[in-house]
C-alpha cells in the first residue's frame, strides 16, 4: 500500500516537471537561439545634420526581436553603445531617421536587431554630411511675354547648394498661363506658355516653383504681357458700304453706288483689293455659296456673279424681283430674297445662268432681312416683326408663326433654338424659336444707337452694327440676359458686320470698311 502511494507521488512530480518544461519562454537563451540576422539599407537624403537609413530583419534567430534600428559613429564599426535609433520590434523592414549629425563629417551606420541571445548587426554603410544646404535655384525670375500666344525660354531648376537631387512642383494660378510640366527633379527644365492677351490692357501672372524642405523655396517667376491692339486697326474707303460677307480669306463688300468690292484679308491690317463689279442697282445684301456671289440689288433684283477667280468676278445671271431686293439667303438650289413690300421671293438657282421664280409670299410689312434654316425662312419684316414661313414645299410657302416687334425689325440671324433680331429702336431681341408656331421673346439688350441694322453671331457673342454707335459686342451665353462686353465706335454709321476669328469687318456707310480687332476678355 505504501509502495503504491510512493509510486503515485513520483508520477505526479514527473508530470509537473514536464508541464513546467513546456511552459519555458521562447525567448530564453537556449542552445537553439541565435542573434537576429539583419541587413542595412542604403543611406539616403543626406543633408548637413540628417540622413535616412534603415534595414530588414531577415531572421529573428529563434526568439522575439525586442529592439531594432540603426546605430552610427565616426568609428567604422558602430554598436548600440553608440548613438542609435529604436524603430519597433519583430522581423521585417524598418526605416530610420538619423539626426544630430555634424556637417562635413564622415559617419558609419549599420542596422541592428536584438533578441534574448544578443544583438546582430548588418554591414556598415558610410555617409558624409553636406557642408551646405540644398538651395533651389530657378534660372528665370521674370518673363516679358509678347502679346500674341508664345512660349518662354527653357527654365532650369537646379540645386545651387550641393549635389543632392530634390523634387519640385510647378504651380500656376492663372487660366491664361500653362506649363510644360507640373512635377520634376532638380537638373530638369520646363517652359511657360502665355495665351494671346485680348484684355485691352497689360496683365501680370506668377508661376511658383516649390521644393519642400529646400532653402530658397518657393520661388516665383513673374510674367508680364501687354495686350494686343484692340479696336480699329485699319480702314478702307470704298464708297457707301452696306453689307459684308466672308469666304475663303476674302471679304465681299457691297456698296450702294459702286457694286461689289472684293478684298484679300490674309493680313487684316493691310487689306488688298483684288476685284470689283459695278452692279446696275444699289447693292444691298450679299450671300456666298460655292463659286458664286449672290447680290440683293435694291432696284435690280438679284445679280449672280461667278467669283471663282476673285480678281475677275463676272455676271452669269440675274432675276429682277417685283420690288426692291434688300437681303438674300442661299440654301441648296434656291435663293430666298427679302423683297421689301413684295415679301419673300423663292428663286430656283440650280442653273445660275437662268434663275427662275418658284413662288412668293407677301408678308404684312417691309421685308428687310432674311435667314433660312431647314424648312423655315425667318424674315425681319420691319414693323410687322419676325415672320416665320414654312418653305418645306417651295411652291406653296405658308406663314406658321411670328413675333411682333417693338419697333422696326431689320435683320435676323438664327443660332440653335434662337433668332437674334436687330430692332431699329430697341437693339437686340432674342426670340426662342424652338417651337416655330409660338415664338417667344426670351431676352433683349437695348443698344445705345438709334438704329440697329445688322447682326452677326459667333460662339456666345452677338456683334451688332449699331449705326452711329458703331459696333456693339453682346454676350449671349445666357439668352435671357444678354449683356454688353465691349463697344467700338466707328467714324461712320455701322450698317453691316461679318466676323472671322478675332476680327470684325464692318460696313460703315460713308466711312467705308472698318477692320476691328475684337478683345472679349
Amino acid at each position: 500500500m505504501k509502495s503504491g502511494m510512493v509510486l503515485s507521488k513520483l508520477i505526479g512530480a514527473a508530470i509537473v516537471l514536464l508541464i513546467l518544461g513546456c511552459n519555458k519562454k521562447d525567448n530564453s537563451a537556449g542552445p537553439d537561439v541565435k542573434v537576429p540576422v539583419v541587413t542595412t539599407a542604403e543611406v539616403s537624403a543626406i543633408a548637413q545634420t540628417t540622413a535616412q537609413c534603415g534595414g530588414t530583419v531577415t531572421s529573428d534567430g529563434g526568439a522575439t526581436v525586442t529592439a531594432r534600428g540603426v546605430c552610427w559613429s565616426t568609428n567604422q564599426t558602430p554598436t548600440v553603445s553608440d548613438t542609435k535609433t529604436t524603430d519597433g520590434t519583430g522581423a521585417g523592414t524598418f526605416t530610420s531617421s538619423i539626426t544630430g549629425l555634424t556637417k562635413g563629417t564622415t559617419y558609419y551606420v549599420r542596422a541592428y536587431a536584438t533578441n534574448s541571445a544578443g544583438t546582430g548587426y548588418g554591414s556598415a554603410m558610410s555617409l558624409t554630411t553636406l557642408t551646405a544646404d540644398a538651395i533651389l535655384c530657378v534660372s528665370l525670375t521674370s518673363w516679358s511675354a509678347p502679346a500674341e500666344r508664345s512660349m518662354s525660354p527653357s527654365i532650369s531648376v537646379t540645386n545651387c547648394g550641393n549635389q543632392t537631387t530634390f523634387s519640385y512642383t510647378v504651380n500656376k494660378g492663372y487660366d491664361w498661363l500653362s506649363v510644360s510640366l507640373t512635377q520634376g527633379v532638380s537638373g530638369t527644365s520646363f517652359t511657360i506658355t502665355a495665351d494671346t492677351n485680348k484684355t485691352g490692357s497689360e496683365r501680370v501672372g506668377y508661376v511658383t516653383v516649390t521644393a519642400t524642405g529646400i532653402s530658397g523655396s518657393p520661388d516665383s517667376i513673374e510674367v508680364r504681357q501687354p495686350s494686343i491692339p484692340c479696336g480699329i486697326i485699319s480702314s478702307i474707303s470704298v464708297g457707301t458700304t452696306y453689307e459684308v460677307a466672308i469666304s475663303n480669306n476674302y471679304v465681299y463688300v457691297t456698296s450702294l453706288f459702286t457694286g461689289l468690292k472684293i478684298f484679300l484679308i490674309s493680313n487684316p491690317t493691310a487689306l488688298t483689293q483684288v476685284g470689283s463689279y459695278q452692279t446696275p442697282g444699289y447693292a444691298q445684301g450679299v450671300a456666298l455659296s460655292g463659286a458664286y456671289a449672290y447680290l440683293a440689288e435694291e432696284f435690280a433684283g438679284i445679280q449672280i456673279l461667278n467669283v471663282s477667280n476673285p480678281a475677275s468676278p463676272t455676271l452669269v445671271g440675274s432675276y429682277d424681283t417685283p420690288d426692291a431686293a434688300m437681303d438674300i439667303a442661299i440654301l441648296g438650289n434656291f435663293a430666298y430674297v427679302a423683297d421689301r413690300f413684295s415679301g419673300l421671293q423663292i428663286i430656283n438657282i440650280s442653273n445660275p445662268e437662268a434663275p427662275t421664280l418658284v413662288s412668293s409670299y407677301k408678308t404684312p410689312g417691309y421685308a428687310h432681312g432674311i435667314a433660312v434654316v431647314g424648312n423655315y425662312a425667318y424674315i425681319a419684316d420691319s414693323d410687322s416683326g419676325l415672320q416665320i414661313i414654312d418653305i418645306s414645299n417651295k411652291v406653296t410657302p405658308r406663314l406658321i408663326g411670328g413675333y411682333v416687334g417693338r419697333c422696326d425689325m431689320r435683320d435676323v440671324v438664327i443660332s440653335g433654338s434662337y433668332a437674334y433680331v436687330a430692332d431699329l429702336c430697341y437693339g437686340l431681341l432674342v426670340i426662342d424659336i424652338s417651337n416655330p408656331l409660338t415664338p417667344m421673346l426670351r431676352g433683349s439688350y437695348d443698344t445705345p444707337g438709334y438704329a440697329t441694322y445688322s447682326i452677326a453671331v459667333a460662339d456666345n457673342y452677338a456683334y451688332i452694327a449699331d449705326e452711329d454707335a458703331g459696333l456693339e459686342v453682346v454676350n449671349i451665353s445666357n439668352p435671357g440676359a444678354p449683356s454688353l462686353v465691349r463697344s467700338y465706335d466707328t467714324p461712320g454709321q455701322a450698317g453691316g458686320v461679318a466676323i472671322l476669328g478675332d476680327y470684325a469687318y464692318v460696313a460703315d456707310n460713308w466711312a467705308g470698311l472698318q477692320i476691328i480687332r475684337i478683345c472679349l476678355q
